[in-house]
């Protein structure tokens, strides 16, 4: 189930679903061949979100390699063309670079709480996050949950923030409240916001997606 350019499309079997400039939901690509010209917005993002550990990202000469004559880039021994290729292809240099920041582990929220008080009341001290400047709160008269989630998709898939730096700064705030004496008890509400928040985007991007697969390394194991 690749997506790959018309030109190129002639060499597939002609039983194979291909997808130019678009990939339905609920596809899995197997293939993703990737040209010099510009890709349309978000297009890999999905290809990168649909993918397995098995799919592969190819500039066209690497298409044809694997096509003609088995030559896979996606490996360590032959890696180095794959990332020389990223020199002078936007969009493979792209997927490289969002590999990183989708291979990570989902964050903790869990703390051990302090034995005494510490801070009378539910107040963000000196918590003016990057989340919080962009409209993100979990206060009793803030936005509600569907307003809250509206607002965590236009972070993400604008790219104002990675899911990564996303879930990272609301597991601190629950972090942070657990750690505060009888946090756990005074901050429930708020650390059951979160704690929602965090299930919704890891279900909609960490589940389906990351950590499924990897930009290949080019050190043999």
């Amino acid at each position: 189930m690749p997506y790959a350019p018309t030109d190129l499309t002639k060499l597939l079997l002609s039983a194979t679903r291909r997808y130019v400039d678009e990939l339905p939901a609920g596809v899995v690509p197997d293939l993703v061949v990737i040209g010099q010209q510009s890709v349309p917005d978000g297009l890999l993002d999905r290809c990168m979100d649909a993918a397995l550990e098995e799919t592969r990202f190819l500039p066209q000469e690497g298409f044809l390699d694997l096509i003609l004559f088995g030559f896979d880039w996606w490996t360590p021994e032959w890696g180095h063309y794959l990332n020389h290729a990223c020199t002078y292809y936007e969009g493979l240099a792209y997927v490289r670079d969002s590999a990183s920041t989708r291979d990570f582990e989902w964050p903790t929220v869990d703390a051990t709480p302090v034995r005494e008080p510490h801070g009378a009341d539910e107040k963000q001290r000196g918590e003016q996050t990057e989340l919080n400047k962009l409209g993100y709160n979990v206060a009793r008269d803030g936005p509600s949950r569907h307003d809250r989630w509206q607002l965590l998709r236009t972070i993400i898939e604008g790219r104002q923030m990675t899911l990564q730096e996303v879930v990272g700064t609301i597991a601190w705030y629950c972090r942070e409240r657990r750690k505060q004496h009888d946090g756990e008890i005074r901050f429930a509400r708020a650390i059951g916001e979160w704690e929602h928040d965090l299930q919704l985007l890891k279900t909609t991007y960490y589940d389906p997606g990351p950590m499924r697969w990897s930009w290949p390394s080019v050190r043999p194991s």
